[in-house]
């Protein structure tokens, strides 16, 4: 995938505003992202040059979604909070979404999504 350095500041620039919406830690937002700490740094400075894999851009794709979709069934201010909450729902066990897509990475991010798209259609 090629992306041009003003497509990449425009996504990263979202997820650094999401990742402070969220009230993530660097370590949360490194995780979340598939990268080190010290890449996230990196990205979130503005600082970062090269390419960027394709699993960090579905990481990105997939977490603006799941905000998309908050807001939509939740509305601000409560969607900030959701994925901090301990959820109910089977494929959370009683824990928050946030852990939920960082104990399982990038496939747990999309049942996420998937989820909240779900949510949206009934």
């Amino acid at each position: 995938m090629t992306v041009d350095e003003d497509e990449l500041r425009a996504i990263m620039g979202a997820v650094q505003r999401l990742f402070a919406l969220w009230q993530l830690t660097d370590e949360q937002s490194a995780v979340l992202l598939g990268v080190t700490e010290k890449t996230w740094v990196r990205f979130r400075s503005g600082d970062h040059d090269g390419p960027i894999a394709a699993d960090i851009w579905k990481r990105a794709a997939n977490l603006l979604s799941i905000h998309a979709s908050l807001q939509v069934l939740i509305g601000k201010p409560q969607c900030l909070k959701w994925i901090h909450r301990p959820n109910s729902a089977p494929m959370f066990a009683g824990q928050s979404a946030l852990n939920t897509m960082i104990d399982g990475g990038l496939p747990a991010i999309e049942r996420v999504k998937e989820y909240l798209q779900a949510e949206l259609a009934q």
